[in-house]
């Protein structure tokens, strides 16, 4: 069946939809297949979880949307070793748990929700840095650049560092204690970044400035 099975149409998708869609789709359907479900079926569910493993990759995804010839021979690796452990294994990481209709009082969306929040990492403590600036700076409107280290969660849902540059200009109206706030990213585990500026009368460079605020 996984030989001819269009993962779009499995998960009711079209070509064009987002990663969040496939999310989406994903956690319905695996809720309403699951063999644990009493209308549930395995050869459903095992088609869902095949389904969102190609669309949740971006690499396979890319390959599958081409027809190029690497998905082919990578599609059928996945079939050779694609069974209900690995839709289940799936279905635990997305969910938290494998077996969802054990012991459960108060509905199993609810306990969804609730192991889902629980696997979520949480977002660090806002980011504050120091931020020198020289009288001539600021008279001048000098433009810095400034390079943050920060972590946000993947379409993968795997937690990965990067650097966030923040380009910054200098303004009249700045005093020491002037504070300047960056919102985080929909997908930022880091925090708001905030500048605080410094006034000093000693010149210092701040083109690319790069400050460790991660440990």
């Amino acid at each position: 069946m996984l030989e001819r099975l269009d993962v779009y149409s499995a998960l009711g998708l079209s070509r064009g939809c987002s990663e969040e869609e496939v999310r989406r789709s994903y956690r319905k359907l695996a809720l309403k297949t699951h063999p644990d479900k009493e209308k549930g079926t395995e050869s459903e569910f095992l088609a869902i979880g095949f389904s969102y493993r190609v669309l949740s990759d971006r690499k396979l995804r890319a390959l599958y949307d081409r027809r190029d010839m690497d998905f082919s021979a990578s599609k059928a690796d996945l079939i050779e070793s694609f069974d209900i452990n690995e839709a289940l294994a799936i279905f635990d990481h997305f969910f938290g748990t494998s077996n969802p209709f054990a012991a459960v009082s108060e509905g199993v969306e609810s306990l969804f929700d609730s192991e889902a929040d629980k696997r979520k990492p949480k977002p660090s403590q806002r980011i504050e840095i120091e931020l020198p600036c020289t009288l001539e700076e600021i008279y001048n409107s000098i433009s810095k650049n400034i390079e943050v280290p920060k972590q946000r969660v993947n379409s993968d849902g795997q937690v990965e560092n990067y650097t966030k540059t923040y380009r910054i200009q200098a303004e009249p109206s700045w005093i020491s204690g002037t504070k300047l706030k960056f919102d985080k990213e929909p997908d930022d585990l880091t925090g708001d970044v905030i500048f605080t500026v410094q006034v000093t009368t000693i010149w210092l460079s701040f083109v690319d400035m790069k400050k460790s605020v991660l440990d």
